[in-house]
């Protein structure tokens, strides 16, 4: 019984969530994780294409103590955002405007400090520093890899810790 409560909880807490995207933000969840407002068509062609512009036109802006993952479609009307929103929104241009697909989400912690925590992009045995603008086949100069996110898990989590 005490199962049957749980799952029926989860269930009502996840229909709960799914109301409100949808009455907030008015969006449409597929498999691109559309939204109302459009990032229109960039010019991007490669992975390379897609660090380089947001290096280019996104501004660093720390969260400060609260851990805010925006939006891919927030960072990019916003133009700002900190680690993990450059490369949500890295990831997001790849898949969405080239041909490219399988991103991830790297979290970082320093090589030589355990306690920096960095986020950045991974595809196809390349690391992508949406920050910078650079890509490199090794990282481990800077940061030992502790978790991998893959495209879908990363855009629910914008999600989620965008509504919070």
């Amino acid at each position: 019984m005490k199962r049957i409560l749980l799952m029926a909880g989860f269930l009502l807490l996840a229909a709960l969530v799914l109301m409100a995207l949808l009455e907030l933000g008015g969006c449409e969840i597929t498999r691109d994780w559309s939204f109302t407002s459009e990032i229109p068509d960039l010019g991007i062609d490669t992975p390379e294409d897609a660090v380089k512009w947001v290096a280019a036109n996104i501004e660093y802006e720390p969260d400060g103590i609260w851990n805010n993952w925006k939006t891919p479609k927030r960072t990019y009307a916003e133009r700002r955002g900190d680690c993990e929103d450059f490369t949500a929104l890295w990831m997001y241009l790849v898949e969405t405007q080239t041909e490219y697909t399988d991103t991830y989400l790297i979290g970082g912690k320093g090589a030589t400090d355990e306690t920096v925590r960095h986020a950045y992009g991974w595809w196809n045995g390349m690391y992508y520093e949406p920050q910078t603008g650079g890509w490199f086949d090794d990282y481990s100069w800077a940061f030992i890899d502790f978790l991998k996110y893959d495209y879908d898990r990363v855009m629910w989590l914008c999600i989620v810790k965008d509504l919070t």
